[in-house]
């Protein structure tokens, strides 16, 4: 029969580094107040005739498995010590989600900062849209593409231009940033894609 997973974090066997202590997200408020709230609320719109959409769904119920051992685990071992932990699988979702939220922004930070940025100069360029396209950009994805995409071209042709280049010469590229939140937690779409300042020969 096989041995519950909290029995068995907490087994003879099992030697706990000493120090660590694993994230338990249902211990958090925000975990509890979607564990308690999330289904009344989703089958009431349901009732009503407007259904969450099914991505939004998606979140709720990966956010509510994320980081629970019984929904997933890898038991590491250091092979000097023998001390051992539990490391329970994420959402990986980029909704809500604090604990996958800040290791996916520690990483692309660190990306960013090691291996783009340093390479060539960076202007940065902030996009702000009226409320009606920012609630249309965040029920369709694909719209952002073409919106970013438009936008990028217009910011690209002007620094070249403003550089004396053509585009047949100049070499052009953007990393852009999503927020899709603001103060009031309204639903929002400001881009934030880099450019290097107008003058160099190479446009990051």
């Amino acid at each position: 029969m096989a041995t519950p997973v909290r029995d068995f974090a907490h087994s003879k066997e099992f030697i706990e580094p000493p120090g660590y202590r694993r994230h338990r997200p249902e211990t958090t408020l925000l975990y509890q107040l979607v564990a308690r709230h999330y289904p009344a609320f989703r089958d009431r719109r349901a009732a009503e005739g407007r259904a969450l959409p099914r991505f939004v769904q998606n979140e709720f119920e990966a956010y509510l498995k994320c980081g629970l051992l019984e929904h997933g685990f890898l038991r590491v071992k250091c092979d000097a010590c023998q001390a051992e932990k539990l490391v329970a699988f994420s959402c990986k979702r980029r909704g809500f989600c604090p604990s996958y939220g800040a290791r996916r922004m520690a990483e692309t930070a660190a990306l960013l900062v090691d291996d783009v940025l340093p390479q060539q100069p960076v202007r940065q360029w902030v996009l702000s849209l009226p409320f009606a396209l920012r609630y249309l950009l965040a029920t369709r994805p694909e719209t952002i593409t073409r919106v970013l995409g438009i936008v990028y071209r217009a910011i690209s042709g002007h620094l070249i231009r403003k550089a004396g280049l053509r585009r047949s010469t100049a070499a052009t590229g953007a990393v852009t940033l999503i927020q899709r939140f603001g103060g009031y937690t309204e639903s929002f779409d400001p881009a934030h894609p880099g450019r290097a300042p107008p003058g160099c020969d190479r446009l990051i």
